[in-house]
């Protein structure tokens, strides 16, 4: 028998996450086009309805999962999805609050996806950490997905944190893809306080946070916020990622 062979392949994707604010998105077809303009390999969305996530699918990616969050009975129920072009080998959801009800917008959870890209797998955690709590149970809920979700890739999603907190730390192994492209800067904000957007966003809360084994090659936050304002009162995180692997040959 002869000996097994690999090729040395340089495999890139893009990575996008965005919190759709699905309550409130009246303008689908407007957020599919830009979903659409991405050009991304992974979307990560948070904040968006099933029936919302099934018009943008089509755009963003021939696979796709949808996870409920929470349903607070008076409008359609809310959740976290990942649409991308790879097949979804895995796909599972766990909780990551405590003792929040199915009806409480308090309720958290995790997606967590393996996805097959030319024979490289890539494991994607999709997330959305809690809000009017404070930081300990922030930390909590992230030591809970790292806890149940082993070798992760990537983890995206609304963290609720602003840069300098101590709650992405709880991420091991991973750090946030702006920092390392973005070394000493500090990134624009992506996301806005209530009331009318007639300026830019506040704060930043929204990540894609990366293993060592990826090499980030670019990030794409928005700063024409006007542009953006009316579809959601978060911005998209745009990233792009680089890996070397090896693949076996046939």
């Amino acid at each position: 028998m002869g000996e097994a062979r690999a090729t040395t392949v340089v495999m890139r994707i893009r990575v996008v996450t965005w919190n759709l604010q699905g309550s409130k998105l009246q303008a689908v077809p407007a957020v599919a086009a830009e979903l659409d303009g991405f050009d991304a390999d992974i979307v990560c969305l948070q904040e968006v309805q099933r029936r919302q996530f099934r018009q943008l699918q089509s755009r963003v990616g021939a696979f796709g999962r949808w996870t409920f969050k929470h349903w607070p009975v008076r409008i359609p129920s809310e959740g976290l999805a990942l649409a991308t072009r790879a097949p979804i080998l895995q796909h599972h959801h766990v909780a990551i609050s405590r003792r929040a009800p199915w009806w409480s917008w308090r309720r958290r959870v995790v997606q967590s996806c393996m996805l097959q890209f030319d024979g490289v797998r890539v494991r994607v955690a999709n997330t959305h950490l809690g809000a009017g709590v404070g930081d300990e149970e922030r930390a909590r809920q992230a030591r809970r997905i790292v806890s149940v979700i082993r070798d992760l890739d990537i983890v995206a999603g609304d963290m609720n944190v602003d840069p300098d907190s101590r709650v992405l730390a709880e991420f091991v192994g991973l750090r946030d893809a702006w920092a390392i492209a973005n070394p000493g800067l500090r990134s624009p904000n992506t996301n806005w306080a209530p009331g009318p957007r007639v300026a830019g966003p506040v704060q930043r809360l929204d990540y894609v946070l990366v293993a060592p084994n990826w090499r980030v090659i670019d990030v794409q936050i928005p700063t024409d916020w006007e542009r953006w304002a009316p579809l959601s009162d978060h911005l998209p995180v745009i990233v792009d990622l680089e890996r070397t692997v090896q693949i076996d040959d046939p």
